[in-house]
């Protein structure tokens, strides 16, 4: 693998990582709560300025969908639309029920799935929903900021999908992640609070592949006052002109010089059998 190595401007081929890991759980609180998609432009500016002033302990992912039909969700909601906070909070017991209380508390959610629950578990709920075999087809955008036309904008071209599996996801950035120096690493969109994935899926009998590429296309599209560029795991096989765009300019052109100096024959790239 290579990559940018260091703070100082160095470059260099990375052969190991060293990861440093933080103790969770084994039981944390967490879980969704679900709003219908009818209160969205609300609940996501009160989403905002909620995780305005979370502390780093609060992580949050924010999907909008049709509710699959999960285990834990009452029949009656499985194939409405719905706006779904899924949130946790590390610490003790009751410090952590009070860093989640005011999410939890607005609007008249449908369903406060709120609880503790084996870290675990949390990672797997919904693993069911993206099963292999299934077609999917992404694009994504890094949004600094969830201002209110960028929420106007998400809600309306949600309900665009004509797939019931079709959905948006976003994960809320900053902490660790925002304090690295933006040219210390590759990965140097630091100043992107959010990152906005629009999944299109669909069943291999299904007849609506270019409808559902086309809903995720118009989707980011209209996003573009307020993209920063894309994530590089969320890129799909038409994105490569967005590869730089993913890495940003500079670290763009750092890892490109890297290439051309250190790896001419592209070995590190090639595909392995």
């Amino acid at each position: 693998m290579w990559g940018l190595r260091g703070g100082g401007g160095g470059l260099g081929v990375v052969t190991r990582f060293t990861y440093r890991l933080h103790a969770v759980g084994p039981e944390v609180l967490a879980g969704p709560v679900i709003w219908s998609l009818d209160d969205a432009p609300e609940v996501l500016r009160a989403y905002r300025s909620y995780i305005a002033s979370a502390p780093p302990e609060v992580a949050t992912i924010v999907t909008l969908r049709s509710a699959p039909a999960l285990p834990y969700l009452p029949v009656d909601l499985h194939g409405q639309p719905v706006c779904v906070v899924t949130m946790l909070a590390l610490g003790d017991a009751a410090r952590a029920e009070r860093l989640l209380a005011p999410m939890r508390a607005f609007g008249r959610p449908l369903l406060d799935g709120v609880k503790r629950r084996p870290y675990v578990n949390l990672q797997s709920m919904n693993d069911t929903t993206v099963p292999h075999g299934w077609h999917y087809y992404w694009k994504s955008a890094g949004l600094k900021r969830l201002d209110d036309a960028a929420i106007d904008t998400i809600v309306e071209h949600i309900a665009g999908a004509q797939s019931p599996w079709s959905y948006a996801i976003m994960f809320h950035l900053g902490g660790a992640v925002a304090e690295a120096e933006p040219e210390a690493t590759a990965y140097s969109r630091r100043d992107v609070a959010h990152e906005l994935n629009v999944n299109a899926v669909w069943l291999p009998h299904q007849d609506i592949a270019d409808t559902e590429r086309a809903w995720v296309r118009s989707f980011v599209a209209d996003l573009a006052p307020h993209d920063a560029g894309p994530y590089l795991n969320f890129l799909d096989q038409d994105d490569q002109d967005r590869v730089a765009d993913a890495f940003g300019a500079g670290a763009y052109t750092r890892l490109t010089d890297l290439q051309r100096r250190v790896d001419p024959d592209r070995v590190f790239l090639s595909r392995r059998p």
